[in-house]
């Protein structure tokens, strides 16, 4: 197999298409360079990182369900399942004992903007699975099976996240859904049980990626869609842009201003563009250490723009993307605290009486920036989240029916 192209060297022939923009563009000038660019890459056969065993099992796990023949590969009814399981038995072994292998992933775009590649759908197929497992592990008796496999499928959701926005919104996923399967069975767990849960749970928040990193490979992914506007625009074909799966009606407005652009305002249309899109990259890399309480909302300069509707389809998923981040992180928080304090319960008879014991990098809400909210009396304690508004509603919804706070257990989220 030959091997994968430099990433590298990638996002340097994307920067130099994309500075076209920066020129006098003539009507129709020839963009060849532009078909050349790969947009999707290849596990490598001889897998030597964690990323590299982790992408070849995620390919292994597409072609084995693919096999079985079946009409879709996103859901599956219940006697379909064991067939999948079966599949996916040894790519997911492969995928979680990637978590302890050095991870070295590769930097740049690894996706097809706007999509997912058959790598990248396997390892959705294997959190798929792993749900289901930790689900039944759960239900058994003794749950012998369950803490291995969840500690190592929420790190493995971690470690995924550390990608592109694609990666990142299947790695949330993945370790969510598993804090939140076996979160549905601490009442049946032993002291050392929990203690062990506490401790995978918090590794694994600790996992998350640096998001402003995460957000910076948007970028590149950004800026291909001001290049496929561009070559829309000089091709002639700016109105099959809302027809497409990439953009659609989202865009018309958009596309109505690159049908009226005359070629001596092209230039400057595609400058604006393009430092419109750096620019609310920018704003959101800013505000991602704040918690969500305290982000400020980006907003165009201008959205009388002809370019703005692109501006907004182009970092569109950065917010629902930071909501999965936000999500996931509290809910291993409040995953690793929750256990923790179970364990003083079973072992004192008593709750503690607060989370002072608790490092403030767990004990933090990510949503107000403050320590999570808790109530103990005895045996009885309360432990939740503000939610998204940052306002403590006594673990309900607000006087006038806001978002609700939520916690571990409560099915909000």
């Amino acid at each position: 197999m030959s091997s994968p192209p430099s990433w590298t060297t990638v996002a340097s022939v994307a920067v130099v298409v994309i500075s076209l923009v920066g020129c006098t563009v003539p009507p129709k000038p020839s963009l060849e360079a532009a078909a050349h660019i790969p947009l999707t890459w290849s596990p490598p056969g001889s897998p030597t990182t964690g990323f590299e065993t982790a992408s070849r099992a995620g390919m292994d796990a597409f072609r084995a369900v693919s096999e079985l023949g079946f009409e879709r590969t996103t859901s599956f009814s219940a006697p379909q399942r064991s067939q999948v399981l079966a599949a996916l038995e040894e790519p997911a072994k492969s995928a979680l004992n990637s978590v302890d292998i050095q991870w070295n992933r590769p930097s740049g775009i690894l996706s097809p903007p706007g999509g997912q590649s058959e790598w990248q759908q396997g390892l959705r197929l294997i959190g798929m699975g792993l749900g289901w497992q930790v689900n039944t592990a759960a239900a058994e008796p003794d749950q012998l099976s369950l803490f291995p496999l969840c500690t190592q499928a929420m790190l493995l959701g971690a470690k995924i996240a550390d990608g592109d926005g694609s990666d990142a919104s299947l790695g949330f996923h993945l370790a969510s859904s598993t804090a939140k399967e076996v979160g549905r069975s601490l009442d049946r767990m032993t002291a050392e049980d929990l203690e062990e849960l506490s401790y995978g749970a918090e590794q694994a928040s600790r996992s998350l990626p640096n998001m402003a990193e995460v957000l910076e490979r948007e970028r590149l992914g950004a800026m291909l869609i001001v290049q496929e506007v561009q070559d829309a625009y000089l091709s002639g074909s700016a109105a099959e842009l809302q027809t497409s799966d990439r953009f659609g009606r989202t865009v018309t407005s958009g596309v109505k201003s690159l049908q009226r652009l005359k070629p001596e305002e092209a230039k400057a249309w595609f400058e604006g563009l393009r430092e419109g899109v750096g620019s609310a990259l920018d704003h959101e890399i800013s505000q991602v250490d704040l918690p969500l309480s305290q982000r400020a909302e980006w907003s165009p300069e201008s959205s009388s723009e002809g370019w703005a509707s692109f501006v907004q389809h182009a970092v569109g998923r950065i917010k629902p993307l930071m909501d999965e981040y936000d999500r996931t992180l509290c809910r291993l928080r409040l995953l690793s605290i929750e256990a923790a304090v179970r364990v003083e319960l079973i072992r004192t008879g008593a709750a503690p009486i607060d989370l002072s014991d608790m490092p403030s990098s767990i004990s933090t809400d990510p949503f107000s920036g403050r320590e999570f909210c808790y109530e103990a009396s005895g045996a009885w304690h309360k432990l939740y989240s503000t939610g998204p508004d940052g306002r403590n509603d006594g673990g309900g919804r607000g006087p006038n029916g806001e978002e609700a706070d939520f916690g571990l257990l409560s099915g909000a989220f």
